[in-house]
């Protein structure tokens, strides 16, 4: 998702609210049987997916040519599968923990700021970075001010990458993460001003997310054994799709997506009984490799 600076606080709050009404339809169809355990970080996984975003998309053309049987609507309509969990999974931490959410995002959104602003300047006062840009960026008191000058800070940096790589302590990964941590404060805000849900929802909204996080993993999954298969020679489609799952620790999850019961005493909404096993969805990736062999020149998403 591009922003320009200054960002409008309102249209970014809109962009993860009209994907989810846009996909509200197909997530309420996801299978009650067919649900996957939430038993990832909801955010770290759709950071994952979105800045995977680029290098995916620009196997489209290649997907179309070589993978007919594909579906592209589900690679084009990939991110908006984020951005909708992304929204669920906002309104479901702010409705079992709403006076936890906003200070500590505001905290680690005011640390990074001071970090991104920090490296500006000092690249100003090298000549790397436009010093007036720098200074002239929106600044003001309080949590929605926050939210604006970190977009504004973060898309000077990363418009001027080019000319500051190599030169700047901000590493390409961390504009992923300030995207999604002013993101998830942008949305916290608007939840607030919106009110806390009313506890006989909380259970229905936890179940709609994770249709929302069914539906997300169980579509990226087809793009990385598109991924796979055009890439197997190379050997680098898991760098180009990454799994949501790498790297997960389970001991570590948030209370709220084991099911315990939040700080706040709101019951955590139960698991909805699913019929696959977590080890069997811990393994999101179809295995592809005992296919491949038999493979060549083949079309793995046609008729068998």
């Amino acid at each position: 998702m591009d922003h320009q600076s200054p960002v409008s606080f309102t249209s970014n709050r809109t962009v993860f609210k009209n994907a989810y009404e846009a996909l509200a339809a197909e997530i309420a169809a996801v299978p009650t049987e067919q649900l996957r355990p939430i038993n990832v970080d909801v955010d770290a996984a759709v950071i994952t997916v979105r800045g995977a975003m680029p290098e995916i998309l620009a196997l489209r053309e290649v997907m179309q040519r070589d993978l007919p049987q594909f579906d592209l609507s589900i690679l084009d309509k990939l991110e908006s599968y984020a951005l909708a969990l992304f929204h669920l999974n906002a309104q479901h931490r702010m409705a079992t923990a709403p006076s936890l959410e906003l200070p500590a995002l505001a905290e680690q959104a005011t640390s990074m700021r001071d970090v991104f602003v920090a490296d500006a300047q000092a690249l100003a006062k090298r000549g790397l970075l436009d010093g007036a840009a720098v200074e002239g960026r929106p600044q003001g008191k309080g949590y929605k001010a926050l939210v604006v000058e970190l977009y504004a800070v973060m898309d000077l940096l990363r418009g001027s990458w080019d000319r500051i790589a190599g030169r700047s302590g901000v590493q390409p990964e961390e504009f992923a993460e300030a995207e999604s941590l002013a993101d998830r404060l942008s949305l916290a805000l608007g939840l607030r001003e919106q009110g806390p849900a009313e506890n006989s929802n909380v259970s229905a909204l936890g179940l709609e997310r994770q249709r929302a996080f069914t539906l997300f993993v169980t579509k990226y999954d087809q793009v990385r054994r598109a991924t796979t298969y055009l890439r197997w020679d190379q050997g680098d489609a898991d760098a180009i799709a990454p799994s949501v799952y790498a790297g997960r620790n389970n001991g570590g999850r948030r209370a709220s997506d084991a099911g315990a019961t939040s700080a706040g005493n709101v019951p955590a909404t139960p698991s909805p009984v699913v019929a696959s096993s977590p080890a069997a969805a811990a393994n999101a990736m179809p295995s592809l490799p005992a296919l491949m062999p038999g493979m060549a020149g083949s079309d793995p998403f046609g008729p068998g």
